[in-house]
């Protein structure tokens, strides 16, 4: 359609310079191939020339272009920037602006939300335009229109697209849309409609409209012929009715084929996973077999090994009987040697034994020289030992004195920072107090004077009272011409409340115009309002009734009432006594904040001055402190040194026994040497012949041991070529089995052949059904002539009650003049109860009001005392808990420094 308002707007033909707002598809460029088309949007596409720019600041100069349009585009843009948008719009364009899309209505937002349901819940689609429709909601044409009128535009509104239609052939195209296989019908369908429904399709109400503003001396297209009669050409809907119905059949027959589908791919799933255990199954055979393989190379290479072994063996045991013949000479030999060995070592034993007596003497003094420097040591150590006991006494004192230094430190820091923070509550706790007090005192002074203006007033009305009580009737009369004026002005005051209903009724009106689908709660309002009126009635019968028993009781008032002024009179004369006092009170509250906050100041100085001494203590301990770690480090020091020392005389004492403990050492190692190399001597010559016997036997047990060995691997040989055979025995059946799945797969496939024949049969069976709907059509088609019909019914009732409605706005207009009668005759009787009676009553009323506004303010004003009281004990509890706590800190402080300076 935009195609066609811009067909028309040209002139002699010549083309057009147009800027296409949120274009990036370029369709507009298919049906308009000899303008110079410009797209802008601010997504990117494959279309040539696009350029990347925001629809609200549009990167072109002002009226750049013939036309600028945008075709459902408005709608996407969100509230607050539409505005600014459509003037962009109109800023670069120099003639017209065409905006094109579907703006806001209640069945236009409901076929949308429609739509939105079938393809979330139908398709399973979350379709991101008709969710910025519902969430930014639709544009009001209404304010499109009136703005680009206010910017210098010609404006034309044109409609399009049946709203009932559009949503039937939309759900349709996004169902052919979202089926692959259905797409290029979907594309068919389109040019189907473009061809013979578009130029019909415009009957209300309409899905989009087309707003065109002209501008300058440019004119508005021509809409003449534009469009056909808005009536579907014959046979057009048929077409698109057997379309949907085969579309129906087609998502039954999806529906079916869906659940085959699954079927069939679980029954292929369960066949890979057939497959997959086989080849698992083949692969653990196979690495079995390998590894079956090469145990038998291993136990074949362990062969091999055992009997290179045994050669070697039996070759060693070969060189081994050479070398034994030869040790026994060999032996023999030394043996001749060795005796003649003995005897020089006996003699050398006779010397050494000697000699040996004389070492061990020379041991005994040194051990007894020994005995005598351990003695020694012992005492140094002992002496030693009490002086480290002694020192490290002093030590765990000093730590001990150095800890409690400490923690009075850490307490009296704490003490401080208690001090500073009750120093500042008590300052905020004064400041907020005073604040409060003034405030009071500001609110009290306000207060009495507003209540002595009052009781000045009531003094003067009681004047007043008495010179119209002692006055004659004529001043009766002035009375009574006063309460008539009070009257006038109540009933001025009603007049007002029936304003104010007035203009609940004119909201009320107002809210029916907008609500028009709403007339049955518009009905129970009516209701209500009726009913509203008859207790109206009632209360009114009530309030004449009640009336005439006051005029009754008007005589026993007027005693009464004298009376009760008299008591007035002395209640006023107690009133302003109280108020003397309560000036009083302010008065002497105001010297006792002004103390307390020079006590505040007195008691901040002070403890700004124990502030400063805590502080010069703290630097004193300080100072000690680290007086205490200097002294600390000497004494450690000190032990260290001596400890050295000590070390020094120790390791001389045990290198000195460390000599004397390795001379005793190697005279006995010298000895038994000796002792050792006889008894050797004599084992080697006695072992010999049982070491020859014993290593023939345990060569001996090593071949029979081998032939053993030999024998179980033949064994297990035996045994491995056994299970190999049983291996591919098993293989064997494995592979017979393979050829029977595969057998048994070609007849799954032979069925599923089957089974798609028989569905090839029934899609037969379908398209005779599908003939039987489309008969069914024809029904369908006569039912809805019957529904049109009953809908002309339905909209003749909808009449009816839109009748109704103005009925009861005739009603509403009857109430309000029921109303106004119902406040006329209200202000009738109230000007015949305007009598003396009633003034007098109404000054009783407001004096004993005063009289209990000025006891409330007493009893606050008391309330007020007794919180300031308890705020002032409580100050002084604090001054005095403070006063204490410096007190105690004080002398701590000062006993603390003492012991300080004493350690």
């Amino acid at each position: 359609m935009v195609a066609d308002l811009l067909e028309r707007l040209r002139s002699d033909g010549e083309p057009l310079k147009v800027l296409d707002v949120g274009g990036r598809t370029g369709v507009l460029r298919e049906f308009l191939k000899r303008d110079d088309i410009t797209l802008v949007d601010m997504e990117a596409s494959g279309e040539q020339g696009l350029v990347l720019g925001d629809g609200c600041s549009l990167p072109f100069k002002d009226e750049s272009f013939d036309v600028v349009a945008c075709f459902d585009t408005l709608e996407h843009i969100r509230p607050p920037r539409r505005k600014k948008f459509v003037r962009e719009l109109w800023r670069v364009a120099r003639k017209w602006t065409v905006i094109a899309g579907p703006y806001r209505s209640g069945r236009v937002e409901a076929a949308e939300k429609t739509l939105e349901r079938f393809m979330s819940k139908k398709l399973g689609v979350e379709h991101r335009y008709l969710r910025e429709h519902i969430e930014y909601r639709l544009p009001l044409r209404r304010d499109t229109e009136e703005q680009l009128a206010r910017l210098g535009g010609e404006v034309l509104s044109l409609g399009h697209g049946n709203l009932d239609r559009w949503l039937a052939l939309m759900c349709m195209s996004m169902y052919m849309d979202n089926e692959p296989q259905l797409r290029p019908l979907a594309r068919s369908f389109f040019k189907f409609y473009n061809r013979a429904l578009y130029d019909s399709d415009h009957a209300e109400p309409v899905y989009r409209h087309v707003v065109v503003a002209a501008y300058g001396e440019a004119a508005l297209p021509d809409t003449t012929g534009l469009f056909a009669p808005p009536r579907a050409p014959e046979g057009t809907l048929a077409k698109i009715t057997d379309l949907g119905l085969s579309l129906v059949g087609f998502d039954r027959a999806k529906s079916e084929w869906n659940k085959e589908r699954k079927q069939l791919m679980g029954a292929r799933a369960e066949l890979s996973t057939r497959l997959e255990e086989h080849g698992v199954s083949l692969k653990e055979i196979a690495a079995e077999r390998k590894g079956q393989e090469q145990v038998i190379a291993t136990l074949r290479e362990d062969l091999a090994g055992h009997k290179k072994t045994v050669s070697e063996a039996r070759a060693e045991l070969k060189e081994q009987r050479a070398a034994l013949k030869t040790a026994v000479a060999q032996r023999k030999a030394n043996a001749k040697e060795s005796a003649q060995a003995l005897r020089v070592m006996e003699k050398d034993l006779k010397g050494h034994g000697k000699a040996l007596l004389e070492r061990e003497a020379e041991a005994a003094a040194a051990l007894a020289a020994f005995t005598e420097l351990e003695a020694e040591a012992q005492e140094s150590e002992r002496q030693t030992a009490e002086v480290i006991a002694t020192l490290e006494s002093d030590l765990a004192e000093h730590r001990g004195t150095l800890e409690a230094l400490l923690l009075e430190l850490a307490e009296v820091r704490a003490a401080q920072g208690v001090l500073e923070e009750q120093l500042k509550e008590s300052d905020k706790q004064g400041a907020a107090a005073v604040a409060a007090l003034e405030r009071d005192l500001f609110e009290h002074r306000g207060s009495l004077e507003e209540r002595g203006a009052e009781l000045e007033q009531a003094l003067a009305a009681f004047a007043k009272l008495e010179s119209e009580f002692s006055a004659s009737e004529e001043e009766h009369g002035e009375v009574e011409a006063a309460l008539r004026a009070e009257l006038k002005e109540y009933a001025a005051a009603l007049e007002e409340s029936a304003g104010e209903l007035e203009g609940a009724l004119a909201a009320y009106k107002s809210l029916e115009g907008e609500r028009e689908t709403e007339t049955a709660e518009h009905l129970a309002v009516a209701q209500a309002l009726a009913q509203e009126a008859q207790e109206a009635r009632a209360d009114f019968g009530a309030a004449q009734e009640q009336v005439l028993a006051e005029r009754e009781q008007q005589g026993e008032i007027v005693a009464a009432l004298e009376a009760d002024l008299a008591e007035h009179r002395l209640t006023v004369e107690a009133l302003e006594g109280e108020g003397k006092l309560a000036r009083a009170a302010c008065a002497e509250l105001e010297e006792e904040l002004g103390q307390q906050a020079a006590a505040q100041a007195e008691s901040v100085a002070t403890l700004e001055a124990d502030l400063a001494e805590h502080g010069v203590a703290l630097a004193a301990l300080e100072e000690e402190a680290a007086e205490v770690r200097a002294a600390h480090g000497q004494l450690e020091e000190e032990l260290g040194a001596e400890r050295a020392q000590q070390g020094e005389v120790v390791a001389a004492l045990e290198a000195d026994l460390a000599e004397h403990a390795s001379q005793a050492k190697t005279l006995q190692g010298e000895l038994k040497k000796a002792r050792r190399g006889q008894r050797t001597v004599e084992k080697e010559l006695a072992s010999q012949g049982e070491q020859q016997a014993q290593v023939v036997s345990e060569l001996e047990a090593d071949l029979a041991g081998h032939r053993e060995r030999g024998e179980v691997l033949e064994a297990e040989l035996k045994a491995t070529r056994k299970d190999y055979g049983e291996l591919e025995t098993a293989y064997g059946e494995l592979e017979g089995d393979r050829v029977s799945e595969r057998e048994q797969q070609a007849r799954v496939v032979s069925e599923l052949e089957a089974d798609l024949a028989g569905h090839r049969e029934r899609v037969a069976a379908i398209e005779v059904d599908l003939a039987g709907h489309r008969r069914s059509l024809v029904e369908r088609d006569e039912l809805a002539e019957e529904l049109q019909a009953e809908l002309g019914a339905h909209r003749e009732v909808v009449a009816e009650l839109q009748l109704e409605g103005d009925n009861l706005r005739g009603n509403m207009g009857a109430l309000e003049d029921a109303v106004a009668a119902y406040q006329g005759h209200q202000s009738e009787l109230e000007g015949a109860l305007g009598t003396a009676h009633d003034d007098a009553r109404a000054i009783q009323d407001e004096l004993r009001g005063a009289l209990a506004e000025i006891k409330r303010l007493a009893g606050e004003v008391a309330a007020r005392d007794g919180v300031i009281g308890e705020q002032a004990a409580a100050l002084d509890d604090r001054w005095g808990n403070l006063k204490r706590a410096l007190g105690r800190r004080k002398p701590g402080a000062d006993e603390e420094g003492s012991e300080a300076g004493a350690g």
